[in-house]
């Protein structure tokens, strides 16, 4: 089985940092035009998906609703 694309082969492939790569996934507004949709195609090829569990990681907060 071939392993899922991450968001470090995301921005390899696209040229810029991983953090470029985050932002144009959640602040769009702070990265320029051309380098979004160059992040965008490149993930696209790939076929990467962002992770919703490591963005709740990320955030401190999954917005799960359990019991206890």
């Amino acid at each position: 089985m071939a392993k899922k694309p991450t968001i470090y082969d995301v921005a390899e492939r696209a040229a810029v940092s991983i953090a470029t790569v985050s932002l144009s996934f959640t602040q769009r507004h702070r990265v320029r035009e051309s380098t979004r949709e160059s992040v965008m195609e490149a993930a696209h090829e790939l076929g990467y998906l962002p992770s919703a569990s490591a963005r709740g990681l990320a955030r401190g907060k999954t917005g799960a609703i359990g019991q206890l």
